[in-house]
């Protein structure tokens, strides 16, 4: 592996054990005994809205069913979803949020401002196109991998 392929490697691995790390500390440091995953599954929730069917979710997530209904199960039990059968048709089963998961969402919120904040102010990466575009770049490979990667798998 040349040095500069072994440098990005390494640097994208430690960003995102870096960050992942980070994330679950600050929730807990902030009274949300939840793991990143939770979490997210909880803004999936959020970002469904009206069309919160189990199924549905689990497809946004990249996730199957069962996998999804464990997850949701451990949430149930910590307090942060509730289960409600559809109003037309009882076997669907809709979810929707309680308060605490919305404390928890606010909170996940903030340490992504906290964590942008921090990177204008002691880095002053504002002002640095190259970077931008280049992290635009990285984005949106990202995405297509993932896209590709969710349509080889189903």
């Amino acid at each position: 592996m040349t040095e500069t392929r072994e440098l990005i490697r390494h640097i994208l691995v430690d960003v995102f054990d870096d960050v992942l790390g980070l994330q679950e500390k600050y929730l807990k440091s902030h009274g949300v005994p939840l793991t990143i995953n939770e979490v997210h599954t909880l803004e999936a929730i959020l970002k469904a809205g009206d069309n919160n069917r189990m199924s549905d979710i689990a497809d946004s997530l990249d996730i199957t069913l069962s996998t999804f209904s464990i997850n949701i199960k451990r949430l149930i039990n910590k307090g942060y979803v509730e289960r409600v059968a559809d109003d037309v048709d009882r076997r669907i089963g809709r979810l929707s949020l309680t308060e605490n998961a919305e404390k928890a969402i606010e909170v996940h919120e903030l340490f992504h401002d906290q964590l942008v904040d921090s990177l204008f102010a002691d880095l002053a990466i504002g002002d640095d196109k190259v970077l931008i575009e280049s992290l635009v770049k990285i984005d949106n490979h990202f995405k297509k991998m993932k896209k590709e990667y969710s349509s080889n798998n189903r």
